[in-house]
């Protein structure tokens, strides 16, 4: 069997300053957004630019698309979250939560959950139809740099700034997981594996390590997380 290819199948030109890139669910578009506050839409294979770009009024610092592939939500530097129609290229609703830093989808698209970066060590859930918070915040035990959602959407992991991780349960709000202390620098970034059994976190430290989530068993001989 071939091994992948050495080599790029599709290079995108004329763009500048990409600081995040997220795929449409139909693998048939991306959109790239850059440091000139502007969010392109481009066909995969032709590389060619679909519609009009999505401007903004400041800074885009994060980027996702919603599981339906209708609408982008764009992290803004100081107007929070601004989602959008990913057809008429109209804003359907801003959340305003500070600065927005970070962001994601839920899995089953319910939910839109931001960090908080106005109230320390906070995320908040919104309703990913209407935009209106979901009850009470998520207290975090650190600074959060990054987050992600449990396959099945019933928790959420957040890296922090001291290199510490923790998982909590979006229901009740209660820490699930940890803190853990996985790495010596910032974490930057945490991920699910699609079937939910293991956990990657990475830092700047340059490590990247693989965690039994805890959400079933598996038989990758790895330590299981500890519950609370």
């Amino acid at each position: 069997m071939p091994g992948p290819s050495r080599h790029p199948t599709q290079v995108f030109k004329g763009r500048t300053g990409v600081v995040s890139v997220a795929y449409f669910p139909d693998g048939q578009r991306i959109a790239s957004a850059s440091i000139n506050k502007t969010v392109i839409i481009s066909n995969v294979k032709s590389g060619r630019q679909d519609g009009k770009p999505l401007d903004h009024s400041a800074e885009i610092w994060w980027i996702a698309i919603s599981l339906d592939g209708r609408r982008i939500a764009c992290a803004t530097e100081g107007t929070g979250v601004i989602i959008w129609d990913a057809l008429t290229r109209e804003v359907v609703y801003k959340i305003k939560c500070g600065c927005g830093q970070w962001q994601t989808y839920s899995p089953d698209g319910r939910w839109i959950a931001t960090l908080r970066v106005d109230i320390d060590r906070v995320v908040q859930l919104w309703d990913a139809d209407t935009g209106r918070p979901s009850g009470e915040a998520l207290k975090c035990d650190d600074d959060v740099t990054c987050m992600a959602f449990s396959p099945d959407g019933s928790w959420i992991a957040v890296g922090f700034e001291d290199g510490s991780f923790q998982v909590i349960d979006i229901s009740t709000g209660d820490s699930v997981v940890g803190p853990i202390k996985g790495h010596t620098g910032c974490m930057s970034s945490v991920v699910y594996l699609r079937d939910g059994c293991l956990l990657v976190t990475a830092a700047e430290e340059e490590s990247i390590c693989v965690w039994n989530s805890g959400k079933r068993e598996n038989d990758a001989g790895l330590p299981r997380l500890p519950r609370h």
